[in-house]
């Protein structure tokens, strides 16, 4: 099976249930859930349960997986889908570590590490679709078609979410809560 689409056989055995399909997917494909999880919810323990949640609800998600589609962007789009679901429902804002984004200062260690904390606020304070926004774009580097298709919005709803966020992040990064 390539990374992206599950040869047919693969994709009945998991949509059927069977415990070693699941596994064979699981191998190839928990690692990119967990990091997406946990750039969404900043939370090593949401992201555990967000891929436990995506590998369990698997074998039934296989009913709505469009063969045409790459595999591996069906199932970031199920990840996403459900670490906004248990953002929405906790009701709560929790750091996004953002390597790219905190390596903002290279003046030194020290300095590096207080802006990447600094960042990690600001972007605590977005709203989880602004969050997610962001992540996708400069975290995943996806483009806004692709997160409009991930988030079940229109192309430019992203680009208009992602100049938000950008924007609510320099006032929050300059003192202007």
């Amino acid at each position: 099976m390539s990374k992206n689409k599950p040869d047919s056989s693969l994709w009945a055995r998991l949509a059927r249930g069977e415990p070693e399909a699941l596994r064979e997917v699981y191998e190839r494909h928990a690692d990119e859930v967990y990091r997406i999880a946990l750039r969404l919810t900043g939370s090593s323990a949401d992201a555990y349960d967000i891929t436990h949640d995506v590998f369990v609800g698997l074998p039934e998600a296989m009913g709505r997986f469009d063969s045409r589609r790459p595999f591996s962007a069906w199932l970031r789009g199920i990840t996403v889908r459900t670490a906004q679901m248990r953002l929405r429902t906790a009701r709560r804002r929790r750091e996004v570590v953002v390597p790219r984004l905190s390596e903002l200062a290279v003046r030194g260690r020290q300095e590096a590490i207080v802006d990447r904390l600094t960042v990690e606020r600001a972007l605590d304070q977005l709203t989880p679709d602004l969050r997610a926004v962001v992540v996708l774009r400069e975290l995943e580097g996806l483009s806004y078609q692709e997160i409009a298709d991930l988030l079940g919005i229109r192309k430019s709803t992203a680009a208009v979410r992602a100049h938000r966020a950008r924007g609510r992040l320099r006032d929050i990064l300059r003192g202007n809560r």
